[in-house]
């Protein structure tokens, strides 16, 4: 691109202008790269560095030792299997962009490939096959076969097959993975810190209205308490009042039912009393009733 620009540019342009053009272009093109992400982890999704990775044919020769057929087998699909893992499942930085790249179909359409032959001459050589040797073939396959290979394989075996470029890559590759699953970790940290928080605030609001609650409820009881208390005494106060006026009445009433006072004024204090202690009465019963409601409304 940017030769392609000097190439057009025109002919009386002096030198120096080309060269502060160049210079604005180049800074211009590494401000977008970098803008874009065009950094260490961006190259190394680009995935590239794959086209240097062995090919299953090399690493099956180069761990192929030549003696028991099943160990020189397990051998070389442990070392397939490392491969495998270490480029394609160990790590975070297999990203969609990594894994569409061709040089990455590549090399794990190779892989499988290779598996699948090995597979193939195992059941060949160990035949014939059954769920045990079966399984003895995966665990070969795994972990270098650490506990059945005779020679388990090791990673710097492995490792000693690689370019520098392949795993210096692969390096970038980790840091961007391991980078990723860092921001991840974060954001899941930090996603649990808030989901605490909101729970935290959830349990101080339920905490709170319980309390409000709690406290209207007490209120409501002192209230209501306060209202029959003085209901209960108002209710005793009459009662007694007009008990002790239906006596006065029993003990001054003559053989023809009258009764006597000692002047008129007398008669008409005793039928206000009468109809005081009687009001008196009512109103302690109607309170009572009203003080037991509020009591079993503002409790239940």
């Amino acid at each position: 691109m940017i030769k392609a620009y000097l190439k057009n540019a025109p002919a009386a342009l002096p030198k120096p202008v080309q060269a502060r053009n160049l210079s604005w272009l180049s800074h211009w093109l590494c401000t977008a790269a970098i803008a874009l992400g065009c950094n260490d982890s961006a190259f190394a999704q680009s995935a590239d560095f794959l086209r240097g990775m062995p090919s299953a044919a090399e690493v099956m020769k180069r761990f192929s030792d030549g003696g028991d057929p099943i160990q020189s087998l397990g051998r070389q699909c442990a070392a397939l299997d490392m491969l495998e893992r270490a480029f394609f499942r160990s790590h975070d930085g297999m990203t969609k962009a990594v894994e569409s790249n061709p040089a990455t179909l590549a090399v794990r359409q190779d892989y499988a490939a290779g598996f699948k032959q090995l597979r193939a001459r195992y059941e060949a050589a160990a035949a014939p096959m059954d769920d045990a040797k079966r399984q003895r073939w995966t665990r070969m396959c795994e972990r270098g076969g650490q506990g059945v290979l005779a020679q388990p394989v090791t990673r710097d075996e492995v490792w000693a097959m690689l370019s520098p470029s392949v795993t210096t890559a692969y390096d970038q590759l980790r840091r961007s993975g391991d980078q990723r699953m860092s921001d991840r970790q974060l954001a899941q940290r930090q996603n649990a810190e808030k989901a605490a928080q909101g729970a935290a605030r959830e349990s101080e609001r339920r905490r709170q209205a319980e309390s409000r609650a709690l406290q209207r409820r007490l209120t409501g009881l002192a209230i209501g308490g306060g209202i029959l208390a003085l209901s209960i005494f108002l209710a005793v106060t009459g009662f007694r009042g007009v008990r002790r006026l239906n006596r006065y009445e029993f003990e001054n009433r003559t053989d023809g039912g009258v009764v006597q006072f000692e002047s008129y004024d007398a008669s008409i204090r005793h039928t206000r009393r009468q109809m005081l202690y009687s009001v008196i009465a009512q109103a302690g019963l109607f309170g009572a009733l009203a003080g037991i409601i509020t009591i079993v409304a503002m409790w239940f």
